[in-house]
């Protein structure tokens, strides 16, 4: 009885033990990120993500400014922003004569950019162009993935296609088990794998938690290219391999915030069951029409109208922080709807954008067309091409809407240094304005907006926005209080206001305006910052389940 009893003890002891190591195996480290205490220092530039993380870059071949050709390229599992082989492996003639940029970065988790936990295909894509946003590479630009940016590229064709001007794949990496990939195929390049690359795959696809204690324990060989294990490449590939040099300078950077955050979180993702399949994805290229050269390069096309960057303001009078660090690129000719609940900043971005003096700035940027727009006065900043449509117009008793008209025509006519025009003159402009947007000519001797329904006000907002014209125009809620066909009128006159010169952004809370008024962009926005941004299908899910469904979106 006695010896019973020791053996329960002796074996319960064992079980938990069993269970602590295997819990202590199974949970890596913390990463150890770049800039904390005894962690490696930073180095390299970095660009803040609207997350609060950081990306590491690095810029290769001629200045950005001049490039015809601006290229991002995403580096593969173990290596790192240094890996670079567009610049480095050609001569310095042949980058200069093409006009070749090429921008690389440390992907989340390696080299001295921060790990994401939550990491997703989606938000990967958003990363890449993030990145090229807050550099200028312009509203399109090229990307090469290399072995699994090569299968990370995939991401982008799927979340931001219409921000691509070409995609090159180099010796990508592919996940065995996409649905669409030929069943025959998959499964003969799968066993053509080392056995001991087969297990850590079947690992990191079905059991995913145990992808680090795989990778780690002594037992099994591990992943053979996180070993360094040359058995993995072909003859040919040893061939050339052997030429490389013997040390690489950059291992040690490579891991050094940790394993589980680089190589062991891309396992993870790029063999775990797909979030899409890449052969279901639209050829974003059609009839092969890819630009022969950035057409974001400085040559007056598709050029950043506004760039917001970590921008913070207060309520002057309380000094209540209302918007906390937005980051926003609007480019030419792009349509942005910022959607978002009651009270989440929307409306407040646009008023200190306009330079409402409710509203204080107390850090970050904003340039508008180049220039700092903050250093403007509020009456300045319409006369510099700025638009803003109030979600509720002011009232304006004893001044007739054509005197207005006039009056703000003229007074930026002054300002650009062109000829005024006279009560007789003007008039004979107003008309093609006021077919526009389908309202009579007794509003114009109406004093602004008093007594207006709320759908005359809107169509008289738009009116004042089709005399003066505007380089970028923000429609805080147009939509409110709009019937359908009141809607239909003043969508249809927004849209032939549209150039591909000028820019949109429309704060809604509503799917409906943007069935008529097509976005480029959907943000999210929350707690004074934009936290999700995607096209509308953003939207239409928002429509659908509301935000607590799309908080993983």
């Amino acid at each position: 009885m006695q010896f019973s009893g020791m053996l329960k003890e002796v074996t319960a002891i064992f079980l938990i033990g069993l269970l602590a190591w295997a819990y202590q195996a199974s949970h890596p480290p913390p990463p150890c990120t770049c800039g904390s205490p005894g962690c490696p220092p930073i180095t390299a530039p970095r660009i803040k993500l609207r997350d609060g993380r950081h990306l590491a870059y690095k810029e290769h071949g001629v200045s950005k400014q001049i490039a015809k050709y601006k290229i991002i390229f995403i580096h593969g599992l173990d290596l790192c922003m240094h890996d670079e082989v567009i610049v480095s492996r050609s001569s310095t003639e042949v980058i200069e004569e093409l006009g070749v940029y090429v921008v690389s970065f440390d992907r989340p988790g390696y080299g001295e950019s921060d790990p994401d936990p939550k990491r997703t295909a989606m938000s990967f894509a958003l990363d890449v162009e993030e990145l090229a946003d807050q550099l200028g590479l312009g509203s399109k630009f090229y990307v090469i993935g290399y072995s699994m940016g090569g299968q990370l590229l995939w991401d982008c064709l799927k979340y931001i296609p219409h921000r691509l001007a070409g995609a090159t794949l180099m010796a990508p990496a592919v996940n065995y088990w996409w649905p669409g990939f030929p069943s025959n195929l998959s499964k003969e390049a799968f066993n053509g794998l080392l056995p001991q690359d087969q297990w850590a795959l079947r690992v990191a696809h079905y059991t995913p938690c145990l992808t680090y204690w795989w990778n780690t324990q002594r037992w099994f060989p591990p992943f053979a290219i996180t070993a360094k294990n040359i058995g993995v490449l072909s003859r040919q590939d040893v061939e050339i391999v052997s030429t490389f040099p013997k040390e690489n300078l950059h291992q040690a950077y490579v891991r050094q915030q940790g394993d589980f955050e680089s190589i062991h979180r891309d396992l993870k993702i790029g063999w775990a069951k797909p979030e899409y399949d890449p052969l279901d994805l639209e050829n974003p290229f059609p009839n092969n029409e890819v630009p022969s050269g950035d057409p974001g390069c400085r040559d007056g096309v598709n050029q950043p109208l506004l760039e917001v960057k970590d921008l913070t303001a207060v309520i002057a009078e309380s000094k209540q922080e209302i918007l906390k660090r937005v980051n926003l690129v609007v480019y030419e000719g792009e349509v942005h709807a910022i959607m978002g609940k009651n009270g989440s900043g929307k409306s407040t971005f646009s008023k200190v954008l306009v330079g409402h003096p409710d509203y204080e700035v107390t850090g970050g940027s904003v340039l508008f067309k180049g220039e700092n727009l903050l250093d403007l006065d509020p009456e300045e900043r319409p006369l510099s091409g700025l638009f803003m449509s109030f979600q509720s117009p002011v009232e304006i008793p004893g001044v007739s809407n054509i005197d207005f008209l006039n009056m703000a025509y003229n007074a930026q006519k002054r300002k650009l240094g062109l000829p005024e025009l006279g009560p007789i003159e003007f008039f004979g402009y107003l008309q093609p304005k006021l077919e526009l947007v389908n309202m009579k000519g007794d509003f114009l001797n109406r004093n602004v907006n008093e007594g207006f329904s709320g759908g005359e006000k809107k169509r008289n907002e738009i009116l004042q926005l089709a005399v003066l014209g505007a380089d970028l125009t923000i429609l805080d809620e147009i939509d409110s209080g709009l019937d359908v066909d009141a809607l239909k009128d003043v969508a249809n006159a927004v849209n032939k206001l549209l150039t591909p010169k000028n820019s949109l952004s429309m704060i809604t809370h509503y799917l409906r305006l943007l069935e008529f008024i097509k976005p480029t962009w959907v943000h999210i926005m929350e707690d004074g910052s934009i936290k999700k941004a995607g096209d509308i299908s953003l939207a239409k899910a928002l429509e659908k389940e509301g935000y607590r469904a799309i908080a993983d979106y």
